[in-house]
């Protein structure tokens, strides 16, 4: 599917595989998966959104543009709502009721906000930068990675964190979930560990894949099939 004059930043597929949406630097657009009709195409005043996230099984879509969560319904693309977070990295919860997230200036709180109520607590004090937030597919944990290898992970239900340690790369940029599991991986230039989450919330590295370099690197993203 061509982005026409915008370039594409990310690209999202519903679960059901029935609507794509992609954001852009200054656009969004909802595309029909089996016909590649475009349902719905708008621009925004924004210098980069963040991926969209399909939720409610599917029903609706959320951008994160600058701070303002942006909630759009995925049959026809109209904007439901607008939540204004002022977030630097976050995260919705697997069942789309919770966003966890940090501010623009992210060493400090680290903060849940119910999304029907809007309500916002402060999960904990970080003392490192963040670069990575994200909930297990089961919603029962957050981890949250950053700068100086820091991760830590939380106990969603008790609102407790369960761990605080060290990845074996320098920073932790992103944190990739295989789906409905607690397997997931974290990747440095050519070295990608495969981590897993115990229900105790202890994460243990399972193995480490060394890939060619001249071939092939992680530096933007990731993401199992």
């Amino acid at each position: 599917v061509k982005a026409q004059e915008s370039k594409t930043r990310m690209r999202t597929l519903r679960t059901d595989g029935t609507k794509i949406v992609y954001t852009a630097m200054s656009e969004w657009a909802l595309w029909d998966a089996d016909t590649f009709a475009e349902v719905r195409r708008e621009e925004y005043d924004a210098f980069a959104a963040e991926s969209p996230t399909f939720i409610n099984n599917g029903e609706q879509f959320v951008i994160d543009n600058s701070g303002e969560l942006h909630f759009y319904s995925s049959e026809d693309g109209q904007e439901l709502k607008v939540i204004d977070t002022r977030s630097g990295i976050g995260t919705i919860s697997p069942d789309g009721t919770h966003y966890a997230y940090v501010r623009p200036i992210s060493e400090g709180d680290l903060y849940v906000m119910d999304l029907a109520t809007q309500q916002v607590q402060t999960l904990d004090d970080l003392t490192y930068y963040v670069d990575a937030i994200s909930y297990t597919p089961d919603g029962q944990y957050l981890l949250v990675g950053g700068r100086d290898s820091n991760y830590a992970t939380y106990n969603v239900a008790t609102d407790e964190r369960a761990y605080l340690g060290r990845s074996g790369f320098d920073r932790v940029d992103d944190i990739a979930f295989k789906p409905n599991s607690r397997i997931y991986i974290t990747y440095e230039s050519d070295t990608v560990e495969f981590n897993e989450i115990d229900d105790n919330g202890i994460p243990t590295t399972m193995k480490t894949w060394s890939i060619d370099i001249n071939s092939i690197s992680f530096r933007e993203g990731a993401v199992f099939s």
